[in-house]
């Protein structure tokens, strides 16, 4: 069945060195209709603002415009390096109406960004030594909408299972994570350890009392790739198990499943169900969504539309999941379609792979994008697609 989607613009951009990057929208209420997002400005080379918050109670129809998160802007710590939060995706716990902001810490020095793990393997973008690891981190906000002062770092340093001290990045940034109990969330992780550039997946289970996210458990690691491995994993419960997709730098987007959300196995490329030819994606994220009992991954690929598109960002297309973790490519369609001159100026193609799904009901779905145009000054619209199915 062929889904519908319907287009819209939510922000125009009006300015140079802005545009709202990817911004992630949460269900706020059981039935869809009230809508909150959280998004960031972006200006430069993974160089963004403090958090910022828009709803809707109507379906994503209309937004309020975004405002500034008290707290969340970049905070200096000293010999003129800044820290804030970014990637972070608000996480609803329905028993208490509780809603936390997941995020992961991110370091700037002069406006640009400071990175322990690469620098740990002699990848330096400035002359400075720079140690803190990247590592998840979190705010509350209360039922009645009023934030809980301060960040909460996600203590990982007591799971047997692993030495912390030894990752220079262990990033939930930009994961699809998963309740699955009342009081157990399932958080993917990118980790990497010091001097090692090469990053593998998992997953930690974390139980939260309603005040702080307790981490109970961490799973087997995912490895494949190169340069630097697995990164951004995303998680879906599929039927009588768990799905994790994952980035890479190889050429290709990789899928692993689990039988608890733990013990990852089986880590493969992603490929078409009938191999006419091969799945070719770049160092893009993939995301999960579910619609009419379907499973569906949302991705860019390599197609002959946009070879000189950067990381062929655009467009975004959707595609149904065979249990087998192959997809179906009689089901592929685009999502936004590619703008712009992808031959003669494809620096001009605004670029999309920094998105978001969000299910409303059983079959009534959205995904939200900031188009991203580094070579006109950082600014693009902010996008919404209303798909049906």
């Amino acid at each position: 069945m062929t889904l519908a989607i319907k287009n819209n613009i939510i922000w125009e951009s009006t300015r140079d060195n802005y545009c709202y990057f990817a911004p992630r929208v949460t269900r706020m209420s059981d039935d869809g209709d009230r809508l909150a997002m959280l998004m960031q400005e972006i200006s430069g080379s993974d160089y963004y603002s403090g958090l910022l918050l828009a709803q809707s109670s109507d379906r994503g129809r209309t937004w309020t415009e975004p405002e500034p998160i008290a707290g969340e802007e970049r905070l200096d710590i000293g010999n003129r390096i800044q820290q804030g939060m970014v990637d972070a995706i608000l996480e609803r716990h329905r028993p208490t109406g509780t809603v936390l902001a997941i995020g992961t810490t991110i370091y700037y020095k002069d406006g640009h960004k400071l990175d322990a793990h690469r620098m740990s393997c002699g990848i330096k973008s400035l002359d400075i030594e720079f140690s803190r690891p990247m590592t998840p981190v979190y705010r509350i906000m209360k039922q009645d909408g009023q934030w809980l002062p301060g960040k909460q770092y996600l203590d990982l340093t007591a799971l047997p299972e692993i030495n912390a001290s030894d990752y220079a990045i262990m990033s939930c940034g930009g994961a699809q994570k998963l309740w699955i109990d009342d009081d157990h969330l399932l958080i993917p992780l990118s980790i990497g350890k010091f001097g090692k550039l090469t990053r593998a997946a998992t997953t930690v289970l974390c139980r939260f009392d309603g005040h702080k996210l307790i981490p109970e458990m961490f799973g087997a690691l995912a490895e494949a790739g190169s340069d630097r491995g697995l990164i951004e994993p995303s998680i879906a419960r599929i039927n009588n198990h768990y799905a994790m997709t994952m980035r890479a730098e190889d050429g290709h987007g990789y899928v692993a499943i689990s039988d608890d959300g733990l013990a990852w196995r089986d880590v493969k490329a992603w490929r078409w169900d009938d191999g006419t030819e091969p799945f070719i994606t770049g160092s893009t994220q993939q995301h999960w969504l579910e619609l009419s009992g379907k499973t569906y991954l949302v991705y860019t690929r390599k197609d002959k539309c946009n070879d000189s598109v950067f990381r062929w960002r655009s467009p975004l297309y959707i595609c149904e999941v065979k249990q087998s973790m192959e997809l179906v490519k009689k089901t592929e369609q685009v999502v936004f379609p590619l703008v712009g001159d992808a031959i003669n100026a494809p620096e001009n193609v605004p670029r999309m792979g920094n998105f978001w799904t969000t299910a409303l009901s059983n079959n009534e779905a959205i995904i939200t994008v900031g188009e991203l145009r580094p070579d006109n000054n950082w600014h693009g619209n902010t996008l919404i697609a209303h798909i049906e199915g």
